[in-house]
């Protein structure tokens, strides 16, 4: 897909929210906030979408039969309303508004914010669907032809079926995957992976235009105020943007939801009508088919701020316990199985651990607000390890606090807005105090704290950062001191030129990635459309064997993914996403059957992405048990041990001949062997291998026709070096075996 093409579907995806929620928008949006009538309606449109589809859907009625349908209907809704007088006079007098600027900059500044998560496809051809993206596209895939409620009988040759039966069974949240495959069949593709990055795009879009709405609904700032805070948001990797790479994909469209929510809902003069009921139900429905995590913060938030208008006497207790309890009302009925899910998970969620051990300071966080650390799994940017950049970076940081607790946070000018920002923290900081203090590190018992939920509980209330930063930069760049002015105006350069850069470096990172796994460093995310195409020439539809190690296990998954259609079979041991839902006493390859290969060294039998596709002839294997992840560079790939690993091959003849690089790892001279075993025990070679580099061996061994291990075994102690937290003994590169 070209990036014209990208471009254009993104901007059509956009278009279509606007169009589906202009005439409910039209309908329930107060009169007092017409301004910002047009900026709200994609995301009304996104919720409309998602909860019509949801319901649909859970009815039996596959995604692509009514697709089209739903859109043309929800536009059609919205033209016919324009017959209505109200209606036209809203419309009226939203055109006639003087300052319509302010309602196109946000929306092209939110546009814009989108073209950036779609980066590493515009420059380097690829992304990193190698997270929770697997999950979410399979379930995308599944709905478009079947309703999510029906019966799976899975096996072990589908096991992309196995994340349809984990979200069937638990009723996790949906509303990402509903969207993902309405867009999937409105573009008539077959697989959802191909408009995944646009989609993702949109949702960034539809976050960007929610903090506006914050800003000018929730807070009532002024234009300029809000308009900072979302040029602040638009370019910011750490959170918004760069969680979408790395898988947080329902979370995003979530906040966007609850970000709404929250902002007509802690109006002081929220109205007793039905429309607003409506209006914040709908929105409730979509967040917790969406996102049901962020929920509890939402209504817990939202509670604060009632609780303080009654004790104000602002509003009366009857009043606001209508206020409150009808749109959750609402919200519940429409969004019907999954607010019983969200109820039942929510329990689970908080006796399970998720996620990993994120060892991140107090410094580390406060450059992510600035969006100076991009995640990567915990690896930065390679361009911000240089230390000029990270002196810049670090200043810049510095000073944005100072400018923060100054102008704003000890500044009795904005009392008003700090204290409804303080009744929206109040959730979070409660929860914060909790894993912090009164938790336990599960990765670290020794530790207090438990870090992921740190991590996700400061992510989920980034949103009322961009406003505070923007009051904050306002006053400076007004500020009577001259050294004030100018240095804000040199660090909010240093922000745009680094955000841009800092985007521009992670696109290249991540789209990495998928280079390395399919060997296409040109064009890598073609390499797997390619494969599909290369396996059904040579093989339709029979089942074949999938061979790819434990230390490839996210490229095995996409593997699957693109071949679903032909039942594959695989070793799907350690792999939580998949193994759990399969027949755990079926791990055997398929005899006498053709197997994909991973072989990341290239060969003439690839075909694509790495893979080779072996016939019956020839010996099949790959890195078993007990192995690093594989690395490469140019040279080749290798995969390091601690001291004892298998190599699971598949033998048809009676000698393999066994080509390798062996490098073992030692501070000391001399030489350290390597003894080699069937899985039998019996051992069959050795290799001695002298420590300094990488050292050829050719081996030729007697094996038995048959699928076995050989067990690589070290005669030493494995060494620890500094800065890995490896215990590493030796390495195998370039392994080569075939029959002799």
């Amino acid at each position: 897909m070209s990036n014209f093409i990208l471009i254009v579907t993104y901007l059509t995806i956009c278009l279509i929210c606007l169009v589906s929620g202009f005439g409910v928008t039209i309908l329930l949006w107060p009169k007092k906030w017409y301004d910002e009538m047009i900026i709200v309606c994609p995301i009304i449109g996104a919720g409309l979408l998602i909860i019509l589809t949801t319901a649909l859907n859970c009815l039996g009625l596959p995604v692509r039969i009514f697709s089209l349908k739903l859109i043309i209907l929800l536009a059609g809704f919205g033209l016919c309303l324009l017959l209505l007088k109200p209606c036209r006079e809203s419309l009226v007098a939203f055109y006639k508004n003087k300052r319509l600027i302010y309602t196109f900059l946000p929306v092209i500044i939110s546009f814009i914010s989108g073209l950036f998560v779609m980066l590493p496809l515009f420059l380097y051809k690829g992304f990193n669907p190698y997270n929770d993206t697997f999950t979410y596209i399979a379930i995308a895939d599944y709905v478009l032809d079947n309703g999510f409620l029906k019966h799976i009988q899975i096996d072990n040759l589908h096991p992309v079926l196995s994340q349809v039966l984990l979200y069937q069974k638990n009723l996790f949240r949906m509303g990402a995957q509903y969207y993902l495959s309405l867009m999937t069949a409105i573009f008539n593709c077959n697989l959802s992976i191909s408009v995944y990055m646009p989609v993702a795009a949109s949702f960034i879009f539809l976050f960007s235009i929610s903090i506006w709405i914050f800003c000018k609904i929730g807070l009532g700032l002024i234009n300029i105020i809000s308009l900072v805070a979302i040029i602040f948001t638009s370019i910011h990797l750490s959170f918004p943007i760069g969680h979408i790479l790395i898988g947080f994909f329902p979370q995003t469209i979530g906040m966007a939801f609850s970000i709404v929510v929250l902002s007509i809902w802690i109006r002081n003069d929220i109205e007793k009508k039905l429309t607003i009921y409506l209006l914040i139900g709908i929105l409730i429905a979509a967040l917790i088919i969406s996102y049901s995590e962020i929920s509890p913060f939402v209504f817990v938030a939202s509670f604060v701020v009632i609780i303080c208008r009654v004790i104000k006497g602002k509003q009366n207790i009857t009043n606001a316990i209508i206020n409150y309890f009808i749109p959750i009302s609402i919200g519940s009925v429409l969004s019907h199985l999954f607010f019983y899910g969200m109820c039942k998970n929510l329990n689970m969620l908080s006796q399970v651990v998720v996620g990993w051990d994120v060892k991140y300071t107090l410094w580390d966080y406060v450059l992510m607000f600035y969006s100076f650390v991009p995640l990567n799994y915990g690896k930065p940017v390679e361009a911000l390890m240089h230390p000029f950049v990270n002196i810049a970076l670090n200043f810049t940081a510095s000073f944005f606090v100072f400018i923060l607790l100054k102008e704003f946070l000890f500044a009795a000018e904005f009392k008003n807005i700090l204290t409804r920002l303080g009744k929206i923290l109040i959730p979070f900081m409660v929860v914060l105090i909790y894993f912090m203090f009164f938790k336990q590190n599960p990765w670290n018992q020794l530790e207090m704290g438990q870090s992921w939920s740190i991590y996700k509980t400061i992510q989920y209330g980034f949103f009322l950062f961009p406003p505070m930063f923007a009051v904050a930069w306002h006053k400076a760049i007004y500020h009577r001191s001259k050294i004030i002015k100018y240095l804000t105006v040199l660090s909010s350069c240093i922000y745009m030129v680094a955000g841009i850069g800092i985007n521009i470096g992670y696109a290249h990172t991540t789209a990495n990635i998928m280079a390395k796994y399919t060997g296409n460093y040109e064009n890598p995310f073609f390499e797997y459309f390619k494969l599909k195409e290369e396996v059904m020439k040579l093989n339709n539809s029979m089942p074949i064997n999938l061979e790819i190690p434990s230390t490839a296990q996210k490229h095995r998954q996409l593997v699957a993914y693109f071949l679903k259609e032909i039942p594959l079979k695989a070793d799907w041991r350690g792999d939580s996403y998949i193994y759990n839902y399969l027949d755990k006493n079926d791990n055997e390859l398929l005899k006498n059957r053709p197997s994909l290969v991973y072989q990341p060294n290239g060969g003439d039998k690839v075909i694509a992405a790495n893979m080779a596709f072996i016939n019956l002839e020839g010996v099949i294997w790959n890195y078993n048990k007990d192995w690093y992840n594989l690395e490469q560079d140019d040279s080749g790939s290798w995969c390091w041990s601690s001291g004892e690993s298998s190599i699971r091959i598949d033998n048809q003849g009676e000698f393999v001949s066994i080509d390798l690089l062996c490098m073992v790892a030692s501070d000391r001279p001399g030489y350290k062997e390597i003894d080699i075993y069937t899985d039998k025990g019996e051992k069959i070679a050795n290799l001695n291998v002298e420590v300094g580099g990488w050292r050829p061996f050719n081996l030729t061994l007697k094996v038995p026709s048959d699928i076995i291990d050989l067990r690589f075994k070290y005669n030493a102690q494995a060494v620890r070096f500094r800065n890995d937290p490896r215990e590493l003994a030796f390495a195998i590169k370039n392994l080569k075996i075939t029959n002799k």
